[in-house]
């Protein structure tokens, strides 16, 4: 099989809508006499560009330097339909052959793992609305600011503690390292955060 360097026009949804085609058993609309024709003219790589569109594809095909045409291939109800620049209907329908083998190639080389959506463009009051329930919801779930330890007391009826910070101090002794911590409130009280004779840390 000869090298083919075809060239190739298309883009993403076209490949789409004949990835679509391809999915069906085309081969049975063509003779047998078509379809060997058809694959030789692929195999030696006689197909010069193929263009595809979601309505059609456009095959071009060189059998010598002075000797081209095209076929133009429509899809029909799920089947294909062939016009051709030539007369002889069944060398444009040979072409058209080779030219679906070139777009199953095509087709296995580009097209993404997922189908292609075009993304819808919305309206700009249709962007506005989704805009202004987005603010909504955003002032429904957002947090209460600067709530505190006293803003949760107030609400449930009992007298605020003061804020207060806790406060370590690591000691080097030659016997190791002792750990200490106060509470310092907010007028700068230190009261220890650990309890007499514990190591359990007081929060109260």
């Amino acid at each position: 099989m000869q090298a083919r360097t075809s060239s190739r026009i298309y883009n993403q949804s076209a490949l789409e809508v004949w990835f679509s085609c391809i999915e069906i058993d085309w081969e049975p609309h063509f003779s047998p006499d078509v379809l060997s024709r058809g694959q030789q003219i692929y195999r030696e790589g006689k197909i010069t560009e193929i263009e595809l569109t979601e309505q059609e594809a456009i095959v071009h095909c060189s059998f010598s330097r002075k000797d081209n045409c095209y076929a133009v291939i429509d899809w029909v109800n799920k089947r294909p339909k062939v016009r051709a620049s030539i007369e002889d209907n069944e060398t444009g329908r040979a072409v058209a052959v080779a030219g679906m083998y070139e777009i199953e190639e095509l087709i296995a080389d580009e097209i993404d793992p997922l189908p292609y959506a075009p993304q819808q463009k919305l309206s700009r009051d249709k962007l506005n609305h989704r805009n202004n329930n987005r603010q909504i919801e955003n002032t429904k779930q957002a947090p209460k600011p600067n709530y505190t330890e006293a803003n949760r007391q107030a609400d449930l009826g009992k007298p605020a503690r003061p804020l207060r910070r806790l406060t370590p101090r690591l000691e080097g002794l030659e016997t190791g390292l002792r750990l200490t911590a106060y509470w310092v409130s907010p007028d700068f009280q230190r009261e220890p955060a650990f309890q007499q004779g514990s190591s359990t840390l007081n929060s109260s």
